[in-house]
């Protein structure tokens, strides 16, 4: 929470928000900021928008967040998505958590917000899981998203390795 803003990690009841949140975001102003979105593009032209997202929704090993903007008359908007996906890796024996998204609309994109999403997703991992190291993938080109990254604690292991910092570091 930082004035105004606040984020919220999204319960199995909440659909309806996330859905709402995702496709704002995949039809902002940028979207090719979106790293993941020819992917995301094959999949809802394969399946179907509604489909697509609510898969996406049930993945088990998945936390979806949003960021809201409530405005001086009470009223809120959505502004920003993330997400972690838990994923397998062998060399851990378990699966490991990846900050994923990340993603502020065009129109809010000032006073570094997208702190707030790596802020909520660090402490959703300190406080309701076991882990204390947390990977993200960033494309090179994707300058500002790596400022951000660096901002919030993370650091390059190298050019074609996933960034990796732990929480609260």
């Amino acid at each position: 929470t930082r004035g105004q803003y606040f984020c919220a990690v999204m319960e199995s009841i909440d659909y309806e928000v996330f859905h709402t949140a995702r496709t704002k975001c995949f039809f902002d102003k940028k979207p090719n900021e979106i790293e993941n979105i020819a992917e995301m593009k094959t999949a809802i032209n394969s399946t179907g928008s509604e489909d697509y997202w609510r898969d996406l929704f049930k993945q088990p090993d998945s936390a979806f967040f949003v960021l809201f903007k409530k405005d001086d008359n009470e009223q809120v908007d959505i502004i920003g998505v993330a997400d972690i996906q838990f994923h397998d890796f062998k060399k851990y024996g378990t699966k490991y958590p990846q900050l994923q998204t990340g993603h502020i609309l065009t129109e809010h994109r000032e006073n570094q917000l997208v702190d707030l999403l790596y802020q909520a997703r660090l402490e959703f991992l300190l406080k309701e899981t076991n882990f204390h190291e947390v990977g993200l993938a960033i494309e090179p080109h994707n300058t500002t998203s790596i400022k951000a990254a660096k901002r919030n604690g993370f650091f390059e292991v190298s050019a074609t390795n996933d960034s990796k910092a732990k929480p609260g570091t």
